[in-house]
């Protein structure tokens, strides 16, 4: 591994210890945030979204059936509930109608991410195509980057690291699975980011959530 690191970015190499750590203890909730699609519900028929995770919670909204790249954050105690978002809130729906769309788990990063954090509001938008990561603030401004290497943290599931690459700026981030509010809605995310970077401007450092729903 410490050969492969050295020979330059390589993501697939280093990430794959990620892989490891995230698979050692079996369930969803290593893999988490994850998107499904909606699966066995007729095509007259929708998914329920409810407040809590129970078929007698208030009723907040649907799934249609054929729903896809639908986004689960975290499961209930007892695993038959995941959390979604829709709109500007969050609920549950059951996981029977739920199905795992093929792809790698988020923390190989080989799936976009879009990350985001408001006071002041920025964005962070990471393409796993080149390793790129695109920053804008409301204010107007604009850093691109890119990532020269990610690792995991050892003896700690779902926490990555990322070095950040720019023309004059550079920096670092730190992705977690973990429940994370907005701050402008009820959503809760799966994923926090902080971000930090140093440049001809200063020193900033930013913390937001990040989704993979496109």
């Amino acid at each position: 591994m410490a050969q492969t690191m050295t020979r330059g970015f390589r993501i697939r190499a280093v990430v794959s210890a990620a892989v490891l750590a995230a698979t050692a203890t079996p369930g969803w909730s290593q893999e988490l945030p994850a998107l499904f699609r909606v699966t066995d519900v007729a095509g007259n028929d929708v998914l329920n979204v409810r407040a809590e995770p129970d078929a007698g919670a208030e009723l907040l909204n649907a799934l249609a059936p054929d729903a896809v790249h639908v986004e689960v954050t975290e499961l209930s105690a007892d695993g038959r509930w995941g959390r979604v978002n829709m709109g500007e809130r969050s609920g549950w729906a059951s996981m029977r109608y739920l199905a795992a769309e093929p792809g790698p788990a988020w923390h190989e990063l080989q799936t976009p991410l879009s990350c985001y954090g408001t006071e002041p509001f920025w964005s962070f938008d990471f393409q796993p195509a080149g390793a790129k990561i695109a920053f804008r603030t409301m204010e107007g401004a604009k850093l691109d980057f890119t990532a020269d290497w990610v690792a995991p943290a050892s003896g700690r599931n779902g926490v990555i690291g990322m070095r950040l690459s720019g023309q004059e700026t550079t920096g670092f981030s730190v992705f977690r699975a973990v429940s994370c509010n907005d701050g402008m809605s009820d959503r809760v995310m799966g994923l926090a980011v902080e971000v930090f970077f140093s440049g001809p401007d200063g020193r900033r450092g930013y913390s937001g959530c990040c989704t993979l729903a496109p």
